[in-house]
């Protein structure tokens, strides 16, 4: 994962498209000004966002995974109604069609953002405040992320949240933990989201892949342990 940013705002596009290429990139079909590869090949995407607006979703596409174009004339292609839209993770679902796009910032305190899309032209949106009945001292949901478990037939939503009342930054604050939940359908938690990684300091920025035996995990975080 990309090291601990809360403390220093990005000032580079490229450093976040740097940071988000491992969580975001997938293959799909993508608008006309995306390249066109050869052999009908689907072009790679990533999704990234900018320090300099802080509410886009902007894309690029790649036929080789090493050099990107800018869609969209380096444009946002979708932007938050409200909030922010920051650290964004979009991903094929298990039925091949629809992606599920998810980010920090949304119109409730205690939320993130979700869209779904199946041609990144139209998006379906939503907030989803999960943390506010279950923890109401959230002050922090950051960097959502999803996996799709066919065992369980179910989504797996985690994040970073701080619970504790304290502003998630500053010197009372980075208190911050992975909470995760279960939904099959990213409208309904099947249960109140709960702490799944406690290493006794900060962790954010989790990111979780599954593999034949299992699964693996990584955060960063802004302790000298982590």
């Amino acid at each position: 994962m990309c090291p601990a940013r809360r403390r220093q705002q990005p000032t580079r596009v490229w450093m976040m498209a740097l940071c988000l290429i491992a969580a975001a990139v997938t293959a799909v079909a993508v608008p006309a000004s995306a390249p066109s590869c050869s052999g009908n090949q689907p072009a790679l995407i990533f999704a990234y966002w900018t320090a300099v607006e802080w509410r886009g979703l902007h894309l690029a596409a790649s036929c080789d995974g090493l050099t990107y174009t800018a869609l969209n004339g380096g444009r946002p292609i979708l932007n938050a109604t409200c909030g922010t839209m920051r650290d964004v993770y979009v991903h094929r679902g298990p039925d091949g069609k629809t992606f599920h796009l998810v980010s920090t910032g949304s119109c409730c305190p205690a939320g993130f953002n979700y869209w779904n899309t199946t041609d990144f032209r139209h998006f379906e949106h939503g907030e989803r405040c999960w943390m506010k009945s279950a923890w109401p001292n959230t002050t922090a949901v950051w960097a959502p992320e999803w996996t799709w478990v066919d065992a369980r037939s179910s989504y797996f939503i985690f994040w970073s949240s701080e619970t504790d009342g304290q502003p998630a930054e500053g010197p009372t604050g980075d208190n911050l933990r992975i909470y995760g939940t279960w939904s099959t359908d990213f409208q309904t938690p099947l249960a109140a989201p709960s702490v799944v990684f406690d290493p006794g300091y900060t962790v954010i920025d989790a990111n979780i892949v599954q593999v034949p035996e299992g699964a693996h995990g990584d955060t960063s975080g802004d302790s000298a342990q982590s």
